[in-house]
């Protein structure tokens, strides 16, 4: 199993889950699994409710469509209820697998892994199938869980992960340089900007 490296744009979760599921491989299903998991919430409002959310049903529902805006661990659950299938979220760092959707008895599986701001696909080359991939796996394949581990152990020998505590971010719309996740939330929530960039400080 390897990493199939998706665009580093704020639709990256989108991307890849589509990339995964799309029968083609597309990458180009972002906005259109945007579109569905807003209408998915509307129909499962008890469940994904403002707490859940953060914000009301409604407030979310435009949040989630913008292109600009970050999926994250909400955006992997809903999605698993949606496409009927485990959403497994590798974490280089850690190395831990979260398994969104592992207590519905879901048959499939697929794989994307996390740098601590980014996500890609990961994939299997498909037997007897010269450049063709697998991308969903049965919940029972249990080798794939430990290739899927292993990638990110090799990510993680290398350093390819970002540590999200004390990284630097520049807002792209204000220009104001920001330090973590913890000044990079509490700056959206004053300015409402969710458009962020890693930089290196010079």
């Amino acid at each position: 199993m390897d990493r199939h490296v998706v665009p580093a744009d704020n639709s990256c979760l989108f991307t890849a889950v589509g990339y995964c599921v799309d029968d083609r491989h597309s990458m180009g299903l972002s906005g259109d699994l945007r579109r569905r998991v807003a209408e998915y919430i509307s129909g499962h409002s008890s469940k994904y409710d403002e707490v859940t959310l953060g914000r009301p049903v409604s407030e979310y529902q435009a949040w989630i469509t913008h292109a600009e805006h970050w999926g994250g661990a909400i955006e992997c659950a809903v999605l698993s209820d949606l496409l009927g299938l485990e959403v497994v979220a590798v974490d280089i760092r850690t190395g831990t697998p979260m398994r969104f959707g592992e207590d519905k008895g879901y048959a499939r599986r697929i794989f994307v892994i996390y740098d601590g701001i980014h996500y890609d696909a990961l994939c299997r080359p498909a037997a007897g199938a010269s450049g063709m991939v697998e991308t969903i796996f049965s919940t029972d394949d249990e080798a794939a869980m430990r290739e899927a581990r292993g990638v990110a152990e090799r990510l993680r020998a290398s350093r390819q992960f970002v540590d999200t505590a004390n990284f630097t971010l520049m807002c792209l719309v204000c220009n104001t340089g920001l330090k973590g996740t913890a000044e990079a939330q509490a700056h959206a929530k004053e300015t409402a900007h969710t458009n962020f960039a890693e930089y290196t400080k010079k």
